[in-house]
C-alpha cells in the first residue's frame, strides 16, 4: 500500500505541474441536480478515496454551489489529497460563505492542505483570515508557505497589507517580487 500510494501521489503532483487546474463550466450552463447529488454521494463515500477526490474535482468544475457544505467537510478530511481537491473546488465555486469555515485549516500541520487553504480563504475574500495570513507570512519558517500567504493576501485585497507587498517588491526572491506586484 505504501509504495503504490507514493507513486500515485507523485503522479498527481507531477501531473499538476503540467495540467491547468482552472477548468470550470461556462457561466449560465445548468447542471442537472441528479448529477450534483451523485457526485456528492461519491465525495462522501470515503471507503474509496480516489473516486472521492475525483468527485471533489468535478464538483468544482461544475461550480456546484449545493455541494459547498460537503466540500467544507471534505476539506477537513484526514486524506490530504482529498482535502486539497475539496479546497480547489471551493475556490472554483467561490461561495464566500465557505471562507470563515476554512480558517482553522490555516493551522494544520499538513503543508499541502495549509498552502491550498491559505490561497482559498484569499480567493473567497475571508476578511477574518487577514491576521492569520499576515502572521503566517511573517513567522512561518517554510518559504513556500510564506509565499502562499502573500498570494492569499493578494487575493484578499486588503489595503492593510500594502506594506507587506511593498516590502516584497524589494525582495531578492523573484516569486516574492511577483506576488508583491500582484498585491
Amino acid at each position: 500500500v505504501g509504495f503504490s500510494a507514493f507513486w500515485q501521489r507523485t503522479w498527481r503532483k507531477t501531473k499538476g505541474r503540467f495540467v491547468e487546474e482552472n477548468a470550470r463550466i461556462d457561466p449560465g450552463v445548468q447542471v442537472e441536480p441528479k448529477v450534483v447529488a451523485a457526485l456528492v454521494a461519491a465525495l462522501n463515500d470515503t471507503r474509496a478515496l480516489d473516486p472521492s477526490r475525483k468527485a471533489a474535482d468535478a464538483l468544482g468544475i461544475l461550480v456546484a454551489k449545493p455541494a459547498v457544505p460537503d466540500l467544507i467537510k471534505a476539506a477537513y478530511s484526514s486524506d490530504p489529497d482529498l482535502a486539497v481537491e475539496a479546497l480547489n473546488a471551493l475556490a472554483k465555486i467561490q461561495d464566500q460563505s465557505a471562507g470563515p469555515q476554512l480558517i482553522n485549516l490555516l493551522q494544520t500541520e499538513q503543508k499541502d492542505v495549509k498552502r491550498q487553504a491559505i490561497v482559498t480563504v484569499g480567493i473567497l475574500r475571508t476578511k477574518d483570515a487577514l491576521p492569520k495570513l499576515q502572521s503566517i507570512h511573517a513567522n512561518n519558517p517554510d518559504r513556500s508557505v510564506r509565499e502562499k500567504a502573500l498570494e492569499g493576501l493578494a487575493y484578499l485585497g486588503s489595503p492593510i497589507s500594502a506594506p507587506l507587498f511593498i516590502k516584497a517588491l524589494w525582495s531578492p526572491e523573484k516569486n516574492l517580487r511577483v506576488l508583491g506586484a500582484e498585491g
